[in-house]
């Protein structure tokens, strides 16, 4: 990790930059010197939408800009990320999300772009917890509950996801694969959605970031039954891990990174990633995501890269096993 306790603006960056004792060596004094867009692709309220809103204040702030951020929802982030894709390489437009994603080149017959090779991922920001939660009134509270209802309806219980092959879904299959039980998957734009059918006991249970449905969980309307990380949340104390219960390997976050269309210059991805990390190493970012549920994790652009490559050989073996295809 860089650490850099010089601080200069913009503006005196150019004056300064071979005179002072501790130089950004590394920034771009032309960039950036207009607002940069960053693309959510999911719906508002999401956890990756809240991860990101977070950020943007503090991160537009250290990077001297406006940072404005737009909701692209759709086909599982994919429309989203074609913008960004095909947006212009200069830096001004980002994208935020799940970067595992990008493996779904081998999902999709048809895609506006190459999810490999058009899109970098520049910069961590958080990890986020997901959580299985049900319905109130289904007969089930706790996943043995839910597994033997499961496996006694065949094809009956429903589980809801963000789309084909995010995680909700890849973890739904995985449910399903463990348990050797068959249910239906429904897919929607984003988590209010899902928790809108459980509330309204339309759907019966789903895999969620905590972030999206924490408030809910701790109001009583959907139920909490497991959660995917290593160690039970400090927000859901009496909530079990689904690995403590005998699932093996079924640990899953949400990994939340900066991305950038691939052509962008290094220098200012470069830029980007550390400006990222000494943010996310404040105490107020830090102390907000905690609220909600979220780990902070950050690193350089070769840990960033490395992280995602091993998140996403994981979750591709469930892909693989379940024969989860795109459209």
């Amino acid at each position: 990790m860089i650490k850099n306790s010089c601080r200069m603006t913009r503006r005196t960056m150019i004056g300064t930059l071979l005179a002072t004792a501790c130089p950004r060596t590394w920034s771009s004094p032309l960039y950036p010197d207009h607002p940069i867009k960053i693309v959510v692709p999911f719906a508002p309220g999401s956890g990756i939408d809240i991860v990101t809103r977070i950020y943007t204040a503090s991160l537009g702030k250290e990077l001297g800009s406006t940072l404005i951020t737009v909701n692209i929802a759709g086909a599982g982030g994919n429309i989203g990320a074609a913008n960004v894709a095909r947006s212009a390489p200069d830096g001004y437009t980002l994208m935020s999300t799940s970067p595992v994603f990008t493996g779904s080149g081998a999902l999709y017959k048809s895609l506006p772009f190459n999810p490999d090779t058009d899109l970098s991922p520049v910069a961590l920001l958080a990890a986020i917890p997901s959580v299985l939660i049900v319905r109130p009134g289904l007969a089930a509270h706790t996943v043995e509950e839910l597994s033997s209802l499961a496996k006694k309806t065949p094809n009956e219980l429903t589980f809801g996801s963000t789309g084909m092959a995010t995680l909700p879904h890849i973890l739904g299959e995985a449910f399903a694969l463990e348990i050797d039980a068959k249910m239906l998957h429904v897919p929607y734009k984003g988590s209010p959605q899902i928790l809108n059918e459980l509330i309204g006991g339309r759907l019966d249970f789903a895999f969620a970031n905590l972030a999206s449905v924490l408030s809910q969980i701790t109001a009583g309307e959907v139920r909490a039954l497991a959660v995917t990380s290593k160690q039970r949340s400090k927000h859901l104390p009496n909530v079990p891990t689904m690995e403590s219960l005998g699932f093996k390997d079924f640990i899953f976050d949400t990994l939340i990174a900066l991305m950038t269309p691939a052509k962008v210059p290094p220098l200012i991805k470069r830029q980007l990633n550390e400006a990222v990390v000494r943010v996310a190493g404040t105490a107020s970012i830090q102390e907000q995501l905690s609220l909600q549920g979220v780990e902070v994790r950050y690193g350089d652009e070769i840990e960033v890269v490395k992280i995602v490559q091993q998140d996403r050989i994981r979750r591709e073996r469930v892909i693989s096993r379940a024969h989860i295809e795109g459209a």
